[in-house]
């Protein structure tokens, strides 16, 4: 065995290309008596990064690695099709279908499920259109996305335990980095439903055990045992469309290069942050970004501003960029600041956000990024002053705040005749003319 390890040791010390090279070997791994098929993306001394051709990634120590072997000079992942089959024989007796869009495999319901890959679909265009008009380094994924809608909690839960992910609280759906899939699930058509699109109804949850007005009060990141830090991403909002929008978010990101799916480097703020900012409908519709309010976040925005009054500090942003410190202390002020955060880059300083997002993707798996580097990396983006960017930040989403619902809005002053139109008046329109002869007299002027 310490012979293998040696072996093992100095293949990978000669072998750097299985890792930067434009087309990587095609290897197998044997580990505790398994053996695994796929490209080395990523190395150290203790871990070993091994991409599947499914797109499952697999971490695996260094020192458990029995033997290893080349299949072939390049590494091709597997076609959607062959893939689409596997999920098939995977998911056999869970009364599903499985179909495919541009970019997606669906498994659902049969009645539902072209519905949700629709969905999936669609937040994937406008989540890429969005970066790429933007200037970010992105690229199409390398494997389909595979997305899993269960009928029931029953099975939901079952599947769950499988990523070693207890489901309570509320759960509807969760993201895995390392499997690389997304799974949510349905429950019985009821009175409460969401909109997923125009003449499309698909029903949403509601726990009343687990929620408070109307959202999971329960931790949304649940660790997972073999990869304890940054694995599983799941939503708080219980609305099913929510749920698919915020979850579809992350498993893009992850896939065409937003964020890295190796290693450990991904701030939480940067990945909440995201997902959280493109719930909002403006922010996946170039037709309603001008809408007024179309791309707030308004649960998050109300979070945000209950957060402000009440237990936010002072000069605190640098704590919240370095660590994700306030996610263990509140979930949801960590998800509202992160939204607001996020809105507030995007918005104001955008080449500077994508510069941060381009830097912490392309940090080496096998670095760890700790809090002082973090903090680092954020002020080479937006500058070292951070007090200012801070109280610039807070004014911003001061003005953002919609107006009270009781407040009425003045008409505009008339002064042109579209101006007459525009507020309901047709100068062209006879019946809306009095006849000169049926004008009243001016009054006389009092002496």
């Amino acid at each position: 065995m310490r012979h293998l390890f040696f072996t093992f040791a100095t293949w990978l010390a000669l072998s750097s290309t299985l890792v930067s090279a434009a087309e990587p070997k095609f290897v197998e791994l044997v580990a505790e008596g398994k053996a695994y098929e796929g490209k080395v993306v990523a190395r150290n001394d203790q871990k070993v990064w091994l991409m599947e051709r499914d797109g499952r990634l697999r971490t695996l120590d260094v020192d458990k690695i029995e033997t290893f072997r080349k299949l072939a000079d390049q590494f091709s992942p597997l076609s959607a099709g062959h893939v689409r089959d596997q999920l098939r024989r995977e998911l056999v007796g869970e009364r599903m279908d499985v179909i495919g869009t541009g970019h997606y495999l669906v498994a659902g319901p049969p009645a539902l499920v072209g519905d949700y890959a629709e969905l999936f679909e669609d937040q994937y265009r406008a989540f890429y259109s969005y970066f790429s008009v933007r200037g970010v380094n992105i690229h199409e994924p390398e494997f389909p996305l595979i997305a899993i809608i269960f009928p029931d909690a029953k099975s939901f839960t079952k599947y769950a335990a499988k990523d070693k992910i207890e489901v309570k609280g509320g759960l509807k759906g969760y993201y895995v980095q390392s499997t690389n899939r997304i799974a949510l699930y349905r429950d019985a058509p009821s009175a409460e439903t969401s909109d997923v699109s125009p003449g499309v109804r698909i029903p949403f949850l509601l726990d009343p055990s687990a929620v408070s007005g109307n959202r999971a009060v329960l931790p949304p990141w649940i660790n997972v045992p073999e990869q304890p830090r940054l694995d599983h991403w799941a939503s708080l909002d219980t609305r099913l469309q929510a749920t698919v929008i915020h979850e579809a978010t992350h498993q893009v990101a992850f896939n065409i290069g937003i964020h890295s799916r190796i290693g450990q480097s991904n701030p939480r703020w940067i990945l909440e942050g995201l997902a959280t900012v493109f719930e909002a409908p403006g922010m996946r519709s170039s037709s309603l970004a001008k809408t007024p309010g179309a791309k707030l976040n308004q649960m998050r925005l109300h979070d945000f501003q209950e957060f402000v009054k009440v237990r936010r500090q002072p000069k605190s942003l640098a704590l919240f960029v370095q660590s994700d410190q306030t996610f263990a202390a509140n979930v949801i002020d960590g998800y509202s600041q992160a939204w607001a955060l996020t809105y507030f880059l995007v918005e104001t300083r955008p080449r500077e956000y994508s510069r941060l997002l381009h830097t912490i993707a392309a940090r080496p798996a096998s670095e760890a990024y700790d809090d002082k580097q973090r903090l680092a990396d954020f002020e080479r983006a937006f500058g070292g002053d951070l007090v200012l960017l801070e109280a610039n930040f807070l004014r911003f989403m001061e003005g953002v705040a919609p107006p009270p619902s009781h407040a009425s809005l003045r008409p505009k002053k008339i002064r042109t005749l579209d101006d007459l139109r525009r507020n309901g008046i047709n100068p062209i329109n006879k019946s809306q003319l009095v006849p000169l002869s049926e004008m009243p007299y001016p009054k006389p002027a009092q002496n």
